[in-house]
């Protein structure tokens, strides 16, 4: 239903998300990485995303993949219109830098979880 996909979009961070996966399949410790939110509130915007048919998500091992749902988003014009739309602005500006640093850095997937581990105890003591 139309307004369920304005509603789904209508959230920053769904379009966040949206915008990175743009790019091509991530895993869920990646878009957390670089979006720099809690898994607890990414894995509520998936959810969100994949009920209305925005995305697909796919478990390997432990690790859950997500990609853009190409016949959901291209149900309506608008999604698209939508994310050729905010690529200038902030936050989503700053997100595609830091895809392009990510993919050009040395970080892997594999990686990532003991990363953003050490970034929350981090937080946590300091």
């Amino acid at each position: 239903m139309i307004t369920d996909i304005l509603k789904t979009l209508s959230d920053p961070t769904r379009l966040r998300i949206l915008n990175l996966l743009s790019h091509g399949e991530m895993c869920v410790c990646e878009l957390e990485y670089l979006l720099g939110i809690k898994q607890s509130n990414l894995s509520k915007h998936l959810g969100i995303l994949d009920r209305n048919h925005l995305i697909r998500r796919n478990r390997v091992n432990k690790f859950v993949f997500c990609q853009i749902n190409e016949e959901g988003l291209h149900q309506y014009d608008f999604p698209r219109e939508i994310l050729s739309l905010i690529q200038c602005e902030e936050p989503f500006c700053t997100d595609e830098q830091n895809y392009r640093d990510y993919q050009a850095g040395p970080l892997t997937c594999d990686c990532l979880p003991i990363l953003l581990l050490e970034e929350r105890l981090t937080k946590k003591r300091g």
